[in-house]
C-alpha cells in the first residue's frame, strides 16, 4: 500500500469530478475523503459489481504518455474504476498495476522508495469515519468485503467494525462519546480519519516523531498490538497510527 500526497500549485488546477468533490468537502483544507484497494482481477470485480447494479464506472487507465510508463506498446502503468455514486460514507476505487519495471535503475529506485528514517515497513490499515459505521461495514459486504468483527479505539473515541483485507485491514468507526472521531465528523464529515503504519522499531520510531512534534506520546494496545497515535491530524488533515511490524507484514 501507499499513500499519495497531493497538493494544489495554482488557482486553476484541473480536477476530475472525484478531486473536486474531496476539495468542496475539505473547504480547502488538509485531509482525505478517498482511498482505494488493490484488485488484480480488476475486470472481473467490476463485472461482478456492475451485475450487483452497484453504480461502477468504466475503467480508466494512466495516459499513454505517461512520464512513469513503459512506452508505447506496454500495458498501463495502472487501471482503475470508482463509483457514480458513493457505495461507502468516504470515496473508493479499485485499482491494478502493470509489472513494474525490471532494469537495474527502476529495481533500486523502487527499493530506495520503501525505506523511512522512521522504519516504516507497511501500510496496514485504513480508518474510515462516518456517523454510522454499520451503514459503510454493509456496503463493503455487498463489494464482497466480509468478515468484519466489532472494535473500540478508545484513544480517539471511536467504535465501529474491523476487516481484513489481504494482509491488511479497513476500520469503518463512528463516535463513541466525545473526542477525537466526534471532532473530525462536525469539523470535516465523512473522512479517512487515520491509516495505521506497521514499523521495524517502535521505540525509535516513536522517539523519532516526538521530536519532530516536540512533545511525549503516549503508547496503548491497539488493535494492531503495542502503537501509538502521531499528532498529525493538524498539518496532514488525519492522524497516523504507529504499530509495531508484525510478520504478516
Amino acid at each position: 500500500g501507499y499513500i499519495e500526497l497531493l497538493g494544489i500549485t495554482r488557482p486553476d488546477a484541473e480536477m476530475d469530478p472525484g478531486m473536486q468533490a474531496d476539495q468542496a468537502s475539505l473547504h480547502g483544507g488538509a485531509g482525505s475523503r478517498t482511498f482505494g484497494l488493490h484488485s488484480a482481477g480488476l475486470d472481473q470485480a467490476q463485472a461482478a459489481m456492475k451485475a450487483q447494479g452497484l453504480p461502477v464506472t468504466p475503467i480508466f487507465t494512466a495516459p499513454t504518455n505517461d512520464p512513469d510508463g513503459q512506452g508505447l506498446g506496454k500495458p498501463p502503468r495502472w487501471r482503475l474504476f470508482a463509483f457514480e455514486k458513493p457505495v461507502l460514507a468516504s470515496n473508493l476505487f479499485f485499482i491494478d498495476y502493470a509489472a513494474p519495471r525490471a532494469d537495474p535503475a527502476s529495481v533500486a529506485d523502487d527499493k530506495a522508495a520503501r525505506q523511512h528514517p522512521n522504519g516504516t515497513k507497511s501500510l496496514s490499515a485504513v480508518w474510515l469515519l462516518s456517523a454510522d459505521a454499520a451503514a459503510d461495514k454493509a456496503g463493503l459486504e455487498k463489494l464482497g468485503v466480509t468478515g468484519a468483527v466489532p472494535v473500540k479505539v478508545p484513544q480517539v473515541g471511536a467504535k465501529g467494525y474491523c476487516v481484513a483485507v489481504g494482509p491488511n485491514a479497513l476500520l469503518t468507526l463512528q463516535p463513541d462519546g466525545p473526542g477525537v472521531a466526534a471532532d473530525a465528523l462536525r469539523e470535516g464529515g465523512p473522512q479517512v480519519l487515520a491509516v495505521s503504519l506497521g514499523v521495524a522499531d517502535l521505540d525509535v520510531a516513536k522517539r523519532r516523531v516526538e521530536r519532530g512534534y516536540e512533545q511525549s506520546l503516549e503508547g496503548y494496545q491497539g488493535v494492531s498490538g503495542a502503537s501509538f497515535l502521531a499528532p498529525t491530524r493538524a498539518d496532514l488533515g488525519m492522524l497516523i497510527e504507529f504499530h509495531a511490524q508484525t510478520g504478516k507484514g
